[in-house]
């Protein structure tokens, strides 16, 4: 059973979850430019997170994002 500070935990991430999502969405709608490069992405990491896990492809993303600069 989660104790009540893994549950605070949990709420909270779920929340940065759905800032993300709007953030994602929000970009999609004022950048429709952009709509190529981010459907890209969102299917690599659908084609690729069952096997990896979502951690590890987030891991991948990050560094990747450090090592090219931005």
């Amino acid at each position: 059973m989660a104790t009540e500070e893994t549950k605070a935990v949990m709420a909270q991430m779920d929340a940065a979850a759905d800032v993300a999502e709007a953030e994602l969405r929000k970009t999609l709608e004022d950048n429709p430019e952009h709509k190529e490069g981010i459907m890209y992405a969102l299917g690599w990491m659908r084609s690729h997170y069952m096997a990896a896990g979502y951690k590890r492809m987030g891991r991948t993303m990050v560094t990747l994002h450090k090592e090219l600069g931005n």
